[in-house]
């Protein structure tokens, strides 16, 4: 800026001492011819001089050009300086700074790492401060590319020996490949000691089944532990009668700490079996070995009629929608409704017990003609189709067929009748 001041100056200068010797020139000129000392008249004089103007001001233009691209140079050197001036060191960053576990658990952490110099650059990753016995799984070097950001993750293992209820703070730390310049970012991570449990539940536990015919039921399981835990599935053979099976949906099933799912169990009976009620027991486990075990009464008393649902039909039933994660969202049946031991959704809202009764459905994607017998979600009459009046079946289905939340839904529903 000093220089483009200097070079204004000296222009404003040279134009004014220039201009002053030309109004002489041409005033002594004007004198001269007028008194004919040279024979002109003063009308060449003023020709010259207007020349000597458009002279002048062709100079003028080309100073101003000057002093524009010194300007512009000048406003360039400054914006570059003050860039290289705004991040002094590389930016480290985190979504994860706290985080807690048990011993001998994989517990996960991120780092995003942004690099602002002009080339891409190796950064080594170092971690400090933790125990000498935990394992460490971190990547040694990561590359970024110049003016761009990438997140890596890696996990921290303590070990069996760990001391429990206690919060360690460690330290990461990477390093420029390029400069040798250095950030670190502080994380913790507490440890806890690790319970197990789980409680089983079934939303109706008994069923009228035709012998030959299968029933399914819904299991609620519950993770009373602290951390996200494997449950195993069972069922005691020696309750099991001849000829009869038990199928689970899931074998297993992840459950976070203090949540539900919900497990589809199909008993199929055999048709020879003696009329009768049959108890089996089936039973959840924990990983600490810890079980909870509920019994699933499938009774073949029920004299059933061979007619079967079918599409157009109309019906009445019962029914308990729940969520995957075993909360009720809406039922027709008063015990589901007011049993405490079954999670419901924050906004279900109990009726009094003469407004719970069977549902009348119509069977099929055609609109109801009868005004008593409404239309339900595809996935609730696909799931009756096939029953006899009196048994029950568990169906799972995708939003698509249900409501189009992009969620999964549940249904136990019973056949109290067929009326058409």
């Amino acid at each position: 800026m000093i220089l483009t001041r200097k070079v204004f100056i000296l222009s404003y200068k040279a134009l004014k001492t220039n201009n002053q010797r030309e109004w002489n020139m041409a005033k002594r000129r004007d004198i001269d011819g007028k008194i004919g000392k040279h024979g002109r008249e003063g009308s060449e004089y003023s020709e010259e001089l207007s020349r000597r103007r458009s002279t002048n001001r062709i100079i003028i233009a080309v100073v101003v050009a000057i002093v524009l691209v010194v300007v512009l140079v000048a406003v360039f050197v400054l914006l570059e300086d003050s860039s290289d001036d705004e991040v002094e060191k590389d930016i480290l960053s985190t979504t994860t700074p706290e985080n807690e576990g048990f011993p001998s658990d994989a517990i996960k952490y991120s780092a995003t790492l942004y690099n602002p110099e002009k080339e891409s650059d190796v950064y080594s990753m170092l971690i400090s401060d933790l125990p000498s016995d935990w394992t460490i799984d971190i990547p040694t070097t990561i590359t970024v590319e110049s003016k761009e950001s990438k997140t890596t993750e890696f996990t921290i293992t303590p070990s069996p020996e760990s001391a429990l209820n206690k919060t360690y703070p460690f330290t990461l730390t990477i390093t420029s490949g390029n400069t040798q310049q250095s950030n670190s970012i502080e994380y913790s991570i507490t440890i806890f000691h690790a319970t197990y449990g789980v409680e089983l539940f079934n939303y109706n536990n008994t069923h009228d089944a035709d012998p030959g015919w299968s029933t399914s039921y819904a299991l609620l399981l519950k993770n009373t532990g602290n951390g996200e835990d494997t449950m195993i599935l069972s069922y005691t053979e020696s309750h099991l009668p001849a000829n009869w099976s038990v199928t689970f949906e899931y074998d297993s099933i992840s459950i976070p700490a203090y949540e539900y799912r919900v497990v589809i169990c199909t008993i199929d009976t055999y048709e020879n079996s003696t009329k009768g009620r049959y108890d089996i027991r089936v039973k959840a486990t924990a990983s600490n070995g810890f079980s909870s075990e509920t019994w699933l009464n499938t009774s073949l008393v029920k004299n059933f009629t061979a007619t079967t649902v079918a599409v157009g039909d109309k019906l009445q039933v019962d029914y308990i929608g729940m969520f995957p994660e075993g909360h009720i969202f809406d039922t027709s049946v008063f015990d589901a409704a007011n049993n405490s031991d079954l999670p419901k959704t924050p906004d279900y809202s109990p009726r009094p017990e003469p407004n719970y009764k069977p549902l009348q459905i119509f069977v099929g994607s055609d609109e109801s003609t009868d005004p008593d017998y409404t239309n339900v979600i595809e996935g609730f009459w696909e799931g009756v189709i096939g029953l006899k009046e009196g048994e029950t079946n568990v169906v799972r289905f995708p939003s698509e067929k249900g409501y189009g939340d992009d969620r999964w839904r549940l249904f136990e529903i019973k056949i109290i009748s067929i009326d058409s």
